[in-house]
């Protein structure tokens, strides 16, 4: 019964060690994915609003309506590898002027201006996108709507291994900490081991 008593303290000791480890761990690993996950959303938005800029330049060059026909074709080379990037553009009474990677957009980002935000396409696919205006420079001076969005499926490829290793890490640290606190609790208890054992002798007599 002693030897229970005594196991018992010091896996009570080592519990506790572990639990509070492991709750510091698991803030610190949500945390950190919180931290990569807001970073890859300011990479989107500056990819997106780069490309609005390089949209909206192309679109102000077009001087005549010959060369505003000519703009998805423009558009095309100038946006040659950047890949799962689509671009809508439309006409102020909503007529469709140019189309990239067949991207199914919210109604949201028909409008003129729309903030960043997310959302998942029929087939599946997740995108984050903002709109825009451009203004074309021919003498019939027209508001176009420019709508981009950027395909996500790296970033979640990413994130998915990301917090697979993360949380591998975080409970290997866990486990390291459980043993290492028992490890503390054992030595810690060793002198209190050798008074009980040294009074468990004494007697009336001795």
């Amino acid at each position: 019964m002693k030897l229970l008593g005594r196991n018992s303290v010091t896996w009570h000791l080592t519990l506790l060690f572990a639990a509070v480890s492991m709750a510091v761990l698991l803030l610190l690993g949500l945390l950190i994915a919180s931290l990569v996950e807001n970073h890859f959303v300011e990479l989107d938005k500056e990819l997106l609003d780069g490309k609005l800029e390089l949209v909206r330049h192309s679109v102000q060059s077009a001087q005549s309506a010959e060369q505003l026909a000519a703009l998805p074709a423009q558009l095309d080379a100038a946006l040659v590898g950047h890949h799962g990037l689509g671009v809508a553009i439309w006409q102020a009474d909503g007529t469709l002027l140019y189309s990239r990677d067949t991207v199914s957009f919210p109604e949201a980002l028909h409008r003129a201006h729309a903030a960043p935000f997310s959302w998942h396409s029929p087939d599946g696919r997740h995108f984050r996108g903002l709109s825009g205006t451009a203004e074309s420079g021919n003498p019939a001076a027209q508001t176009l709507i420019v709508a981009l969005a950027t395909d996500l499926v790296h970033h979640e490829h990413f994130m998915a291994s990301f917090k697979t290793a993360l949380w591998q890490a975080v409970g290997l640290a866990a486990v390291v900490c459980g043993l290492l606190g028992w490890a503390v609790a054992r030595r810690g208890l060793s002198p209190l081991r050798a008074i009980s054992r040294n009074a468990s002798g004494i007697t009336a007599k001795h």
